[in-house]
């Protein structure tokens, strides 16, 4: 289920920061989403290169079931924040991370992302996974804001919307989602594709972590 940001939507810099997730694995607004093999196994087979050939594609299945357990747990206890469409063709979605007061890109470019009918400033549930700063740099793509906390280095965001079918609960989280922070990833994300237009991730759930570009 989809959701579009208010028409007259003017983000606020000066709004208080939203909710942050706690620094250890306890999740603020935990998605608690159930994953639809299906959908998931769409983004998978792609990953394997294995469309159009079953048995290619067996094999894929037969590999990705670690894949797929793990996004189950990510998509179950990963931190809700919000994600928002803020380009087409190639859909690029901005993940929010209050941890970070930052956004990743994430640039879909599935044939069955694209027939889905979003539009800039359509709002999706990102469900997030942090890494802390044990022995790792901050990723690449990642310039921390005002707002950050200081205790991680990078995030990995799965669009929830995608690989799932209960539209019930995710409008559930979507309404616990405060609209600053909303807003706060439509900002963020409108003025780091204006100015690093090629720093994007992939948005498969199973790649979101990895930048597709270097800062340039």
């Amino acid at each position: 289920m989809v959701r579009m940001l208010s028409p007259d939507l003017i983000p606020s810099l000066n709004s208080p920061a939203p909710m942050s997730s706690s620094s250890d694995s306890f999740a603020e607004i935990p998605a608690s989403i159930e994953v639809d093999r299906k959908l998931a196994f769409r983004f998978q087979r792609l990953f394997h290169g294995c469309v159009g050939a079953p048995v290619g594609w067996l094999i894929g299945f037969m590999g990705a079931g670690t894949e797929l357990s793990r996004l189950q747990e990510h998509a179950r206890n990963g931190d809700c924040q919000p994600a928002v469409v803020i380009a087409l063709n190639p859909v690029i979605v901005a993940a929010y991370a209050d941890e970070l007061d930052d956004v990743a890109l994430l640039r879909f470019n599935e044939p069955f992302i694209a027939k889905l009918g979003l539009t800039v400033g359509t709002c999706l549930i990102s469900a997030n996974a942090y890494f802390d700063q044990t022995g790792r740099t901050h990723a690449n793509d990642i310039m921390e804001g005002e707002r950050s906390h200081g205790r991680y280095v990078n995030f990995h965001p799965v669009i929830l919307n995608f690989i799932t079918r209960d539209g019930k609960l995710l409008e559930q989280l979507r309404a616990r989602i405060p609209q600053e922070a909303w807003e706060r990833a439509y900002e963020l994300g409108v003025k780091k594709l204006a100015d690093h237009p090629g720093l994007l991730r992939h948005g498969s759930p199973f790649r979101a972590m990895e930048s597709i570009a270097r800062r340039g």
